[in-house]
C-alpha cells in the first residue's frame, strides 16, 4: 500500500512538471507560425519595387534597341566608306598604269624629241653660215655676226636637249615610280580599312546582340519576379482573411 502510495505520487509530481513545459512548447509553436506568415503589406512594397525596377528596364530596352540601330547603322557606313575608298584607290592606280603613265612619257619623249630637232636645225643652220660666209667678199664684221649668232642659237638648242632629256629621265625612273608607289600605297591603306571596318561590323553586331539579349533578358526576369510577388500577396490576404 505503501508502494502504490509513492508511485502515485511520483506520477503526479511529474505531471505537474511537464505541463508548465508543454504549454511553452505550444506557445513557441503558436508564436513561429505567426511568424512565419507572410506580411501582406511588405509583400506589396515588393511588389511596387518590382514594378518600378520593371518600368526602368524596359526603358532601358528600348534604349539598347536604339542603340543597336546607331551602332550597326555606323559600322555598315564606315563599311560602306571603305568599299567606295578601296574603289576610288583601286581607279586612280588603274587609270595611272593605263593612260597617265604613257602620256607623260609621250608627252616629255616628244618635247625631248622637239629638242634634239632644234638642235640639229642649228647645227645645220651653222654649218651653212659658216660655209656662206667663207668667201672673202662677206665683210669680217657681219661674217663674224651671222656666225656667233649661230652658234648661241646650238648652244641654246643643245642645254634645252639636255634638260629635256634630263626631264625624261627623272619623270620615267623617278616621278613617275614616285607616284605608283603612293597609289599603291593608297590602294593598300584602303584595303587595310574595308577589312578593318568588316571586322569592326561583325564586332559590333555580336556585341549589340549581346547587350540587347541581356536587357531583354533582364526584363523577363523581372516580368517573371512582378508576378511570382502577386502571387504571394494574393496567398498572404487570402490567408490573412482565413485567420480572421
Amino acid at each position: 500500500m505503501t508502494t502504490n502510495r509513492r508511485a502515485l505520487l511520483a506520477t503526479s509530481l511529474t505531471t505537474m512538471l511537464l505541463l508548465p513545459f508543454a504549454g511553452a512548447q505550444e506557445e513557441k509553436k503558436g508564436g513561429d507560425d505567426e511568424k512565419k506568415a507572410p506580411d501582406p503589406k511588405a509583400l506589396a512594397r515588393k511588389v511596387e519595387k518590382i514594378e518600378r525596377d520593371l518600368g526602368l528596364a524596359r526603358i532601358e530596352l528600348k534604349i539598347a534597341k536604339l542603340d543597336v540601330r546607331l551602332q550597326q547603322n555606323d559600322a555598315r557606313e564606315s563599311l560602306a566608306k571603305a568599299e567606295r575608298e578601296l574603289a576610288r584607290a583601286q581607279r586612280a592606280l588603274d587609270h595611272f598604269e593605263k593612260h597617265e603613265v604613257k602620256v607623260s612619257l609621250e608627252k616629255a619623249d616628244i618635247k625631248r624629241d622637239r629638242s634634239e630637232h632644234r638642235t640639229d636645225h642649228a647645227r645645220d643652220e651653222l654649218k651653212e653660215l659658216e660655209a656662206m660666209y667663207a668667201a672673202e667678199e662677206f665683210a669680217e664684221m657681219t661674217k663674224e655676226l651671222v656666225i656667233k649668232r649661230g652658234r648661241r642659237n646650238l648652244e641654246m638648242a643643245e642645254r634645252e636637249r639636255e634638260v629635256d632629256a634630263r626631264e625624261f629621265a627623272m619623270l620615267e625612273n623617278h616621278e613617275l615610280p614616285m607616284k605608283r608607289a603612293g597609289l599603291e600605297e593608297k590602294a593598300r591603306d584602303a584595303e587595310a580599312k574595308l577589312r578593318a571596318a568588316a571586322i569592326k561590323l561583325e564586332k559590333t553586331e555580336l556585341s549589340v546582340e549581346l547587350s540587347r539579349r541581356k536587357a531583354e533578358g533582364k526584363v523577363a526576369d523581372l516580368e517573371r519576379d512582378l508576378e511570382e510577388a502577386r502571387e504571394k500577396v494574393a496567398e498572404a490576404k487570402a490567408d490573412e482573411a482565413g485567420r480572421s
